[in-house]
C-alpha cells in the first residue's frame, strides 16, 4: 500500500507550461499574407522566365516522362483516397438487404384425430406460401469529441505535405535540367 500511493500521487502532478520559444520567427514565415501571391504563382514555372525554347522542350519532356514525378503523384493519389477511406467512416453505415421465397404445401392425407376432442385437426393446409424480408439497417456515430474534425486535419495535412512534396520533385527536376543544360552549353 505504500509503495501504491506515491504513484497514485505521481499521476496528480501538474507540469508547467513549455516556455516561449527564443527564436522569433520571421513574419514572413509566420503566417500566410497572401501579398506575394503573384510570386508563388510564378514559382511553378520559373523556367519559362528565361525564354528558351529548348529548355522548355526539355523541362516539358521530363514532366511528362518522370518515373520520380509518376511516383510521387500516385502518393498524392495515395493520399487523396486515404483521407476520402478516413473520413468515409464517420458517414452514415448500412445497406439494404431483401430476400423473398416460395412454398408450395400439399396435403396429401386428412385430419389427425385426437383423443378427448369432438373435432379434427387439419396438419397443414393446401396452398402457396409466399415469404418476402427486407431490412435496412443504417448506423451512424454522434460525433461529440470532434473526432471527425481532428482526422480530416491530420489526413488533410498529409494530402498538403505530398503535394508539397510533388511540387518540390517537380522544381527539383526542372532545375536539374536547367542546370544540365546551362553546364553543357558554357
Amino acid at each position: 500500500m505504500t509503495l501504491v500511493a506515491p504513484a497514485v500521487l505521481a499521476g496528480c502532478v501538474r507540469v508547467a507550461a513549455p516556455p516561449p520559444l527564443a527564436t522569433p520567427i520571421p513574419a514572413r514565415f509566420g503566417a500566410d499574407t497572401g501579398t506575394d501571391t503573384a510570386d508563388a504563382a510564378a514559382l511553378p514555372e520559373w523556367w519559362h522566365a528565361f525564354h528558351d525554347p529548348q529548355l522548355d522542350a526539355l523541362i516539358a519532356g521530363a514532366l511528362i516522362d518522370s518515373p520520380d514525378l509518376k511516383t510521387v503523384q500516385a502518393r498524392v493519389a495515395e493520399a487523396d483516397a486515404t483521407m476520402s477511406r478516413a473520413l468515409r467512416r464517420f458517414d452514415p453505415q448500412g445497406g439494404i438487404a431483401a430476400n423473398a421465397g416460395a412454398r408450395n404445401v400439399r396435403q396429401l392425407s386428412g385430419d389427425i384425430n385426437l383423443p378427448n376432442l369432438p373435432v379434427d385437426v387439419p396438419v397443414v393446409q393446401t396452398g402457396t406460401t409466399r415469404v418476402f424480408n427486407s431490412a435496412f439497417d443504417v448506423s451512424w456515430e454522434i460525433d461529440v469529441f470532434g473526432r471527425r474534425d481532428a482526422t480530416a486535419t491530420v489526413a488533410g495535412a498529409r494530402v498538403y505535405s505530398a503535394r508539397l512534396q510533388a511540387a518540390a520533385s517537380r522544381a527539383s527536376l526542372a532545375a536539374a535540367i536547367a542546370d544540365a543544360l546551362f553546364a553543357a552549353r558554357g
